[in-house]
């Protein structure tokens, strides 16, 4: 869903769209994993933290990955 979601609604294909969108959607993600999961199950902040941070990490890099694949 990440790449058609970029492919069919994203207009400007490039590199730094590429990232800018995997930062955004890692922020989405990681922000609903890491502190929704907070807020409903007995975890620490230090956990919570590392999964946002790891799911921002992870969709910046699918971010790299797809802006060097997709192009217009």
């Amino acid at each position: 869903m990440f790449t058609a979601i970029y492919s069919l609604l994203i207009h400007q294909k490039g590199f730094l769209n590429a990232v800018k969108y995997g930062v955004l959607f890692g922020i989405g993600s990681g922000v609903s994993m890491g502190y929704g999961s907070y807020a409903a199950m007995p975890i620490s902040a230090f956990i919570a933290n590392s999964w946002f941070l790891g799911s921002l990490f992870k969709m910046m890099l699918a971010g790299i990955v797809l802006g060097v694949i997709v192009k217009d």
